[in-house]
Order: C-alpha cells, then structure tokens, then sequence
C-alpha cells in the first residue's frame, strides 16, 4: 500500500537518492554523461520541491 508523501518526504528521498549515487565515476563517457545528468537533475529537483513548499506556504 502506498502513501501520500509530503514535500518534505519527497525530498528527503531525493536526497538519498543523490547520496546513493556518490561521488564515483564511470569507466565509460556514457556512464559519466548518465552519473551527471543525474546528479544535476536530483539536485534541481530538490531545490525545486522547496521552493515550491515554500512558496504554498506563504
């Protein structure tokens, strides 16, 4: 069963999720290219989550 998660549950887990990735890298360019993607991504997505929070609880 699944549950409604709050925004700060949300980044919480996209926060663990950033740390799982570390800060090793890949044998292949294709490998590196998919590791920074994802950490940018992660990042963006957490910094957007808060600010949304924060803005809907103005």
């Amino acid at each position: 069963m699944s549950k409604e998660l709050t925004d700060n549950e949300v980044h919480e887990k996209l926060v663990k999720a950033q740390q799982e990735l570390g800060v090793d890298t890949a044998e292949t360019e294709h490998g590196k290219t998919a590791l920074d993607g994802a950490r940018k991504v992660l990042t963006g997505l957490q910094f957007g989550v808060l600010a949304a929070s924060e803005k809907s609880s103005d």
